[in-house]
């Protein structure tokens, strides 16, 4: 997560001429195949698709701190 907050203002930067150059159909598809990937290659490992709560069961009620 810190690496994406560090790399959007080179993102941001950088967005503009990509769309002079190649115009602003491919620039934002490109953008959009990047996020997809993201999100497919955090995927991948097997902990991120066997997440569960501890005892492995969601708690049958809300929690509410109490101080």
């Amino acid at each position: 997560m810190l690496v994406s907050y560090g790399c959007a203002p080179l993102g941001l930067a950088l967005i503009a001429p990509a769309m002079g150059a190649w115009g602003v159909t491919p620039v934002l598809l490109g953008c959009a195949a990047a996020c997809l990937l993201g999100a497919a290659l955090a995927a991948v490992p097997r902990t991120s698709r066997t997440l569960s709560t501890p005892g492995g069961r969601a708690p049958a009620t809300p929690v509410v701190s109490r101080r």
